[in-house]
């Protein structure tokens, strides 16, 4: 099965690859900041909302499932963005399939599960099975805002945060399901082994106040790849891609801009596209 998936904008290909409770619209406004330069790919991981069945329970087989993505765009490389879970994915597709990513950033991610995270995972997922069984999400919701949200943000958007919670009572028990098995998939995590694998441009970015993947965290996984760049973005919780859309657009749109300018003569064509007749095709499959 391929990925739900949506592609938006014209040039060189762009993956971004979605946080565990995000679906693909959660990057709207990012992706049409980006769509201005790139040809951006989004998906729904397997278990997701809009890529229904189980969801895998290793990294290792959603990163095999963008690959298969790509194969369908007709994609023979993509930069490739991810947040939370899918930067990790995104970690683990550029060490095993490097031919596949010409640039890789991974924000608010770690090198591995420490045992304050498969505490903190455990009970995320305990609540996410709870609510797809009784149907009642209470639980899940009380944990995320504290977790994900920095203070100040939560303070200073409480009708948003609370729209979100109300949001969980409308989504189906698949979903709670899906969230379920990408947690699993979190709880054994250890890609010390791969890291050095990675070999194209990277760059890792941390939120200061990220409680599911501390600053130390990112800053350890950016020393394990080799000339991979290392930014702090203070003042957020571990949700940077809605705390500080603006800052995240501009990161990535910086070290990207490098990548490309590095790689790429003036005037020169991408040599990775997705063809015109597949992006039409398949523009909002969904």
């Amino acid at each position: 099965m391929i990925l739900t998936h949506r592609v938006d904008g014209e040039g060189p290909p762009l993956v971004l690859l979605n946080g565990g409770l995000m679906s693909f619209s959660g990057w709207d406004l990012i992706a049409a900041e980006l769509a201005g330069r790139f040809a951006v790919v989004r998906c729904d991981f397997s278990g997701q909302l809009r890529s229904p069945g189980p969801a895998h329970v290793s990294l290792e087989r959603h990163a095999d499932d963008v690959v298969a993505l790509l194969d369908h765009l007709g994609c023979e490389r993509a930069a490739v963005v991810g947040t939370s879970f899918g930067a990790q994915v995104g970690l683990v597709l550029a060490a095993r399939h490097p031919e596949r990513v010409s640039a890789l950033v991974a924000a608010t991610a770690a090198e591995m599960a420490t045992p304050e995270f498969v505490h903190g995972v455990r009970a995320l997922r305990e609540a996410s099975l709870l609510a797809a069984h009784a149907g009642d999400p209470s639980r899940l919701a009380v944990l995320l805002s504290p977790l994900f949200y920095s203070e100040a943000f939560v303070r200073e958007h409480g009708a948003e945060m609370a729209r979100r919670s109300e949001g969980l009572w409308a989504m189906p028990a698949v979903w709670f399901e899906g969230v379920a098995g990408l947690l699993e998939a979190l709880e054994t995590m250890d890609l010390r082994p791969l890291l050095s694998r990675i070999a194209c441009p990277t760059l890792v970015i941390a939120a200061e106040q990220d409680l599911v993947f501390p600053p130390e965290r990112g800053k350890a996984l950016a020393e394990a790849i080799a000339g991979a760049r290392f930014e702090l973005v203070p003042a957020s919780g571990h949700v940077l891609v809605v705390e500080h859309p603006t800052i995240f657009v501009s990161l990535v749109l910086g070290f990207l801009g490098e990548v490309l300018a590095r790689r790429v003569p003036p005037n020169s064509p991408s040599t990775s596209r997705i063809s015109r007749s597949t992006k039409e095709r398949e523009g909002d499959h969904q």
